[in-house]
């Protein structure tokens, strides 16, 4: 199971492939065998009524096959737990799946555009604290849930197929910490 702030990810059986970097692993891709489900329920009202129009029910409760996740490598074993893992050896079938889903999705977020140096493909980790779901739904097809710690709303669900925000707003940790689009500007006054 995966979770952040009003989001759920459960694989009942399935397969986690990491991408690796020096410091742990950066990014994972789920794939689903069976039971695979993604629940986002947002905290705030407006916004559940925001997702009540667009899927029919304040929650989105769907089927998940693969989804792809950017993590700072920090927090790969909260993320994942080491409990809900056991590593074997990787189903060709299945690798072949999630390197596709990985291929399609790394250039999607946290890119660079170096092709004047290189044709491959360049990326920045994540900041502690931020955390990008690329789920891929039958009924939603692809929805795009983030966490972003730079960010007043610092939760969003985009739904990449109609190119629109779903639900945007600031998580209940930011609202407690009172941050405002006030208290995180500042600016000096000339004599």
């Amino acid at each position: 199971m995966v979770r952040s702030d009003d989001l759920e990810l459960r694989l009942q059986d399935g397969y986690v492939f990491t991408a690796d970097t020096a410091n742990g692993p950066a990014a994972a891709v789920l794939v689903a065998i069976e039971g695979g489900t993604m629940s986002f329920r947002p905290a705030p009202e407006p916004e559940r009524e925001q997702v009540r129009i667009y899927a029919g029910s304040d929650a989105i409760e769907t089927r998940v096959d693969e989804v792809f996740l950017r993590f700072n490598p920090s927090e790969f074993r909260t993320r994942l737990p080491a409990g809900s893992l056991t590593e074997t050896t990787p189903d060709p079938v299945m690798f072949r799946r999630a390197d596709a889903v990985f291929r399609q999705d790394v250039e999607k977020t946290y890119s660079l555009d170096l092709a004047d140096l290189s044709r491959e493909t360049w990326s920045l980790p994540s900041a502690p604290g931020d955390f990008l779901a690329e789920i891929h739904t039958r009924r939603f097809q692809t929805l795009t849930y983030s966490k972003s710690s730079n960010d007043q709303e610092d939760i969003s669900l985009f739904d990449r197929r109609r190119r629109r925000n779903i639900s945007v707003y600031s998580s209940a940790a930011r609202l407690a910490a009172g941050v405002t689009a006030s208290t995180r500007t500042s600016g000096r006054r000339s004599t």
